[in-house]
């Protein structure tokens, strides 16, 4: 806030230099004590009427009267600021030091008309805290009104439609926040996910959402209010839709169904989850008659949804919390009869798992499916197959045409002279022995033909000597 970021004792001085700027010599902290006022006045166009009186020594001396304006909070903070209060701050000085950082003030309790006034423990939920000035505070007046949380913790972004910001505890048991319905199902949607058109239950009537929480490593989500009444334990499970658990449960109806059945819901972002979908847990089954003890509810997800409901997280009083709501544990001395309780944890009561009524409600627990670690089912792919044929088309075609020989350019090879190199080493090697060469003999292929003799010669027809006869 620059100027008013000063404690009131120092920014006073600045207050009544800027206002009093005809002053013989500017007020400070080391020549003058504020020593009347402030007294509240219209008087000079101004709201504030003190009486400084210099130190010896420091070249002032005596009195001086100004007028100045203190700033009103209330028109300074024109709107309801949000700060960030931790839960373990338990009174209006404790919380001081968060509000000056949020708001760039530096108020001190000697501001405040009731500095050590009990402070509603901070939770998820916004409260309201009023911060009156008191009237001898130099710098201020008016009030400052502010709303409050818990500082927000780690950022979950793989955990789901809704908040991803956990606002209370831890993975073991925490609180992200609420849900809307633009982010998860409406209380019809859901329904007509689970059941069949002949078994749906009369839809109930009331605000909409889903409180948003992590229990055990699990992020799972709870109705804010009923989605129906008039629903039996029996009609859920044949539903499989008590236990969620991928077999069919600790204590199974006559016909056993699978527990395990997942949902999916595509959110505005077209991103698909996936969920199991069950009733509560007071954490035990079987589960004791009568009212549990808080040793027996320690740790169950039926008292970490209580805490949005005592003040442990936040204080909701919304009528919801007084309706009773079904839960899947059996109760331990009739098998035949399951736990029922108000959201609030005020009353309990037993009801046979085949009985409904208009005054018992479901409250359908969502738990989020890890697709890393279940199987799912093969998501569905929608088109328009296309069945119209079309024929070949097939043209004959017998043409005859003569072309003129068309001659290229004759190849030519470029000589290039014999690279000659000189060498002149001596080497001595082993001889290396070769097998013995062998000759492969073939018979002489022998040819027979006729012989015919020549004619004879008749000495008649000679003439002469017979050359070379004796």
């Amino acid at each position: 806030m620059l100027f008013y970021s000063k404690e009131s004792a120092l920014l006073v001085y600045d207050q009544v230099n800027r206002d009093n700027p005809d002053l013989v010599v500017k007020l400070t902290p080391a020549i003058a004590a504020l020593t009347g006022g402030p007294t509240s006045v219209t008087l000079n166009q101004r709201n504030t009427k003190a009486v400084f009186t210099g130190y010896p020594g420091t070249g002032v001396q005596g009195n001086v009267t100004v007028y100045y304006d203190r700033i009103n909070l209330a028109t300074l903070f024109n709107f309801v600021p949000t700060v960030a209060i931790k839960d373990t701050i338990l009174t209006v000085r404790d919380a001081l030091p968060a509000i000056n950082d949020a708001l760039g003030l530096t108020l001190v309790a000697s501001d405040l008309q009731s500095p050590d006034a009990s402070l509603p423990k901070p939770s998820a939920s916004p409260q309201t805290l009023k911060l009156n000035i008191s009237g001898n505070c130099p710098a201020f007046t008016g009030s400052l009104t502010i709303s409050y949380t818990v500082p927000s913790g780690a950022f979950y972004p793989d955990s789901g439609p809704g908040p991803k910001t956990l606002l209370q505890g831890n993975t073991v048991a925490g609180y992200f926040g609420t849900t809307t319905t633009a982010e998860l199902f409406t209380h019809y949607q859901f329904i007509n996910a689970v059941l069949t058109p002949a078994s749906l239950p009369p839809l109930y009537s009331g605000p909409e959402g889903w409180y948003k929480f992590f229990y055990q490593g699990k992020v799972i989500y709870l109705s804010i209010s009923p989605v129906a009444s008039s629903i039996s334990w029996n009609t859920l499970y044949a539903n499989g839709l008590v236990y969620g658990t991928d077999d069919n449960g600790k204590y199974p109806a006559a016909t056993p169904v699978n527990q395990g059945r997942i949902i999916d819901f595509t959110g505005p972002d077209n991103k698909k989850f996936y969920f199991r979908a069950r009733l509560p847990s007071a954490g035990k089954d079987p589960y004791v008659p009568g009212t549990p003890t808080a040793a027996e509810l320690a740790g169950s997800e039926f008292e970490m949804f209580n805490f949005l409901y005592n003040g442990t997280w936040a204080k909701l009083t919304n009528s919801h919390w007084a309706l009773f709501c079904l839960l899947k544990d059996t109760l331990s001395t009739t098998t035949a009869n399951h736990r029922m309780a108000t959201l609030s944890g005020a009353s309990w009561t037993n009801l046979g798992k085949s009985s409904s009524a208009g005054n018992y409600y479901w409250f359908p627990v969502l738990e989020l499916v890890d697709k890393s670690t279940v199987t799912l089912g093969l998501e569905d792919i929608h088109g328009a197959v296309d069945y119209s044929l079309q024929p070949c088309s097939v043209s004959a075609e017998n043409t005859f045409s003569l072309k003129p020989l068309v001659l290229g350019n004759p190849d030519t090879t470029d000589f290039e002279p014999v690279v000659v190199t000189s060498e002149n080493s001596f080497a001595l090697h082993p001889p290396a022995l070769m097998l013995p060469k062998t000759v492969d003999f073939q018979p002489i292929a022998a040819t027979a033909e006729m012989y015919t003799p020549p004619d004879k010669t008749s000495l008649t027809s000679l003439n002469g000597e017979l050359d070379g006869f004796k």
